[in-house]
């Protein structure tokens, strides 16, 4: 088993990016036929069922919605002061990151910048500051992923705006991946199931974005996983790998593992 990863999909990964924010909003479609070689090529006229969320068609402009905070702070910043926030992210429960003026960042907004920075190193948040004003914005990576950003104590005092704009995957049937645990992401967001579009015997799926669907080869930056199918020892097992028209095919589990060696 070896999955394949198109150049896009690669640059990506190596260029800051994660196999979670890559697909977090994406369409996995099954093929029959010859398996391409590489995931750049066209994917032939055999495709078989597209997966979303219950069947739902996705359209190429669908996306989910990413939830952001506002954020202003007050207070002297005088060395030594402190400002503790607590996030509650991906349902791991509430954990305080604190920050300590120490050395003296000089001003308030000089300190928000700072916070911003321990704020980024959340690996499902961003936190955007005003280089001039003491606020800032925090934003999820992760579209359609929710959190709770919040004050506790501190000298530094913060005063969060909650959700200025609310995360929401409601509108989108696109496909997403849970929290990685021991190097290890899974399926989520509900059921992924799709309407099958023909009849065939399926050979290998794709990963990919809403508006990368057809049947076209892509560039440099087309974002594919592509993987084989069988009825075991295969990227994608299926209990039966011939699909009939308008049946409906369901994907009860998965995951991808990121090795810890070579």
């Amino acid at each position: 088993m070896s999955f394949i990863l198109s150049t896009g999909l690669a640059n990506f990964l190596t260029g800051g990016g994660s196999l979670r924010k890559a697909f977090d909003d994406c369409v996995l479609n099954i093929y029959s036929g010859a398996v391409p070689v590489t995931a750049e090529e066209a994917p032939g006229t055999g495709l078989l069922c597209p997966i979303t969320i219950g069947s739902v068609a996705v359209a190429s402009t669908d996306r989910s919605i990413p939830k952001i905070h506002h954020v202003t702070f007050a207070g002297n910043a005088a060395a030594g002061d402190l400002c503790v926030l607590s996030v509650n992210v991906d349902g791991i429960g509430v954990i305080n990151y604190t920050y300590t003026n120490t050395p003296d960042a000089g001003t308030l907004a000089q300190c928000v910048i700072l916070i911003a920075k321990m704020i980024n190193d959340i690996p499902q948040l961003v936190a955007i500051p005003d280089v001039t004003a003491a606020e800032m914005y925090v934003m999820s990576r992760i579209n359609g992923l929710d959190f709770t950003l919040a004050y506790v104590s501190g000298d530094i005092v913060a005063t969060v705006v909650a959700a200025v704009q609310a995360a929401s995957r409601a509108a989108c049937a696109a496909l997403c991946f849970g929290l990685p645990t021991i190097g290890v992401i899974s399926i989520a967001g509900g059921t992924w199931s799709g309407v099958n579009t023909a009849t065939g015997v399926a050979s290998f799926f794709r990963f990919v974005r809403p508006d990368d669907q057809g049947n076209q080869a892509g560039g440099a930056t087309a974002i594919r996983l592509q993987g084989t199918i069988s009825t075991s020892g295969a990227d994608m097992n299926l209990s039966n790998t011939t699909l009939t028209i308008s049946a409906t095919t369901t994907i009860d589990s998965g995951n991808f593992q990121q090795p810890k060696s070579e």
